[in-house]
């Protein structure tokens, strides 16, 4: 389902910047990535102290 989603919004930013969409697409998903990675690691970090306690 995320790689879809990144797709469809790296094809649409590819289209209204004239990009290439191979490199936007791979650009949206890395950043996907890097949300999902960083907000993980908070999420977890919160569940640890939680259960500390």
């Amino acid at each position: 389902m995320l790689g879809a989603v990144c797709g469809f919004v790296g094809m649409n930013v590819s289209y209204h910047l004239d990009l290439p969409s191979g490199s936007t697409i791979v650009l949206v998903a890395t950043a996907c990535f890097l949300v999902v990675f960083l907000a993980g690691g908070r999420l977890r970090r919160r569940a640890d102290a939680v259960h500390a306690h």
